[in-house]
C-alpha cells in the first residue's frame, strides 16, 4: 500500500506505452489533506516521474512514456472536508451521479477521477450480486 501501482494494457517490452493507468489508494476517512499533500498532487508527481524516466516496473525495467501517452489517474478515497477544498482548488467537476469528481488535464494528458470508497464497494456489490448469490455468499 505504500508504493504506487501503475497498470497498462501492454506488456513492458521496452517500448513507449500508449496508455498508463495509476491508482492512488488513501486511508479511509483521511482528513488532513493540504495543497501540498493530497492524492491529486501525488498522482501528477507519479506522471512526472514516469515521463522523466525515473520509474521501473516490478522486474526492474524502465517504464517509458512518450509525449502522447494518455494517463488515467484514479484516487480512491473518502471525500472529506480537507479533500473537498483541494478538489475546488483544482477545479474538478462532479461525476454525472454527483458522487465523485473528475477532470481532464490537457497539460499532463490525463483524465483524473476521484472515487469514494463507498461508491467502489456499492458498484462492486451490484456488479457481482448474481455471482455472489450463485456462490452462496
Amino acid at each position: 500500500m505504500d508504493n504506487p501501482i501503475a497498470v497498462s494494457d501492454q506488456q513492458n517490452d521496452g517500448t513507449e506505452f500508449d496508455t498508463i493507468t495509476i491508482f492512488e489508494l488513501k486511508r479511509p476517512m483521511c482528513n488532513d489533506y493540504s495543497s501540498a499533500y493530497n492524492p491529486i498532487t501525488q498522482l501528477y508527481k507519479y506522471v512526472d516521474k514516469i515521463k522523466d524516466g525515473k520509474v521501473r516496473d516490478i522486474s526492474g525495467r524502465p517504464v517509458h512514456a512518450k509525449n502522447t501517452t494518455r494517463f488515467y489517474l484514479y484516487a480512491v478515497c473518502d471525500i472529506t472536508t480537507t479533500l473537498e477544498k483541494v478538489i475546488k482548488q483544482f477545479d474538478f467537476i462532479f461525476t454525472p451521479n454527483k458522487i465523485g469528481y473528475y477532470k481532464m488535464n490537457e497539460t499532463y494528458n490525463t483524465y483524473v477521477e476521484i472515487l469514494p470508497f463507498d461508491k467502489m464497494i456499492n458498484d462492486s456489490k451490484k456488479r457481482n450480486r448474481i455471482l455472489f448469490e450463485k456462490l452462496g455468499l
